[in-house]
């Protein structure tokens, strides 16, 4: 029988912008979504499988979307690290990543999307 994960998650899930998930922990990740939402913050998500990882962000919980600058920062993260990838206006995935890189990429991630996003309105 699988359980349902409690919100808000043991301390080891959550790191400074960006929560750590596995298979099974869909509704967990849904409970950062709406936590993300309510702190007007990205939503960062590091999923683990096995040995691989991938990484999901988004801004619209924010209500921003990517500089130039925050573009360009993830897609020379995401080609060196990811076997698949794709960067939108406001949202990204990579996946394939090797475990060990998980955290860093994540927390460069989070870093970025906190100090290059803007706001929609801005042209």
């Amino acid at each position: 029988m699988r359980t349902i994960p409690c919100f808000p998650p043991g301390s080891s899930q959550i790191a400074p912008g960006y929560i750590k998930t596995r298979p099974g922990e869909g509704a967990l990740a849904l409970a950062w979504w709406s936590q993300c939402t309510r702190r007007n913050q990205p939503y960062v998500r590091l999923h683990y499988r096995g040995r691989s990882a991938s990484l999901t962000y988004d801004l619209l919980p924010a209500d921003r979307r990517l500089s130039p600058e925050a573009r360009a920062a993830l897609v020379r993260a995401f080609d060196g690290f990811a076997r698949r990838w794709g960067i939108g206006a406001d949202a990204g995935h990579a996946d394939g990543l090797p475990a060990e890189l998980g955290e860093p990429l994540a927390e460069f991630v989070a870093e970025i999307l906190r100090q290059n996003a803007i706001d929609r309105t801005t042209s």
